[in-house]
């Protein structure tokens, strides 16, 4: 039964307005590919528990209350916790949470206008804090007198 109620809270919070998939893969850490196939309406077989721990994580509840979440709403019971409460912030870990939004709407938009470009800018996106991590760890050597 409890991964009725799971199913029943990811699916309230997918339906729920500014929430995705990829907004669930970025907080949960999935890759595109593993959420897809996971959240797959083929998927016979359920989720895997570490995985839905991960996916409650991601849609901002610890694992029991998501549960709980989902049992409410499978018994109409009205929910304890209004979902749209605890939703993560995307824009948690910056500095400028300005400048984060308007990253993420470029994101959307780009997302909108062809899935494709949004794997492109990702990758580039990955190229350059490889670039950049490279870069500071050569500055943290050079300070300290390693080269």
């Amino acid at each position: 039964m409890a991964y009725q109620y799971f199913k029943a809270a990811l699916s309230h919070w997918l339906n729920q307005k500014g929430n995705s998939r990829k907004v669930l893969q970025i907080e949960a850490g999935f890759k595109k590919s593993l959420l897809s196939q996971l959240l797959s309406k083929k998927r016979e077989k359920p989720i895997s528990y570490e995985n839905q721990v991960k996916i409650a994580k991601g849609c901002g509840f610890d694992y029991l209350s998501f549960l709980q979440f989902g049992k409410a709403l499978l018994e109409e019971e009205v929910p304890l916790i209004p979902l749209k409460e605890k939703q993560p912030s995307l824009t948690k870990n910056f500095r400028d949470k300005d400048r984060a939004i308007r990253i993420i709407k470029k994101l959307a938009q780009a997302e909108q206008l062809n899935e494709a470009a949004l794997d492109k800018i990702e990758s580039q996106i990955d190229l350059e804090l490889k670039y950049l991590e490279k870069t500071e760890s050569l500055k943290k050597k050079t300070v300290n007198g390693q080269e």
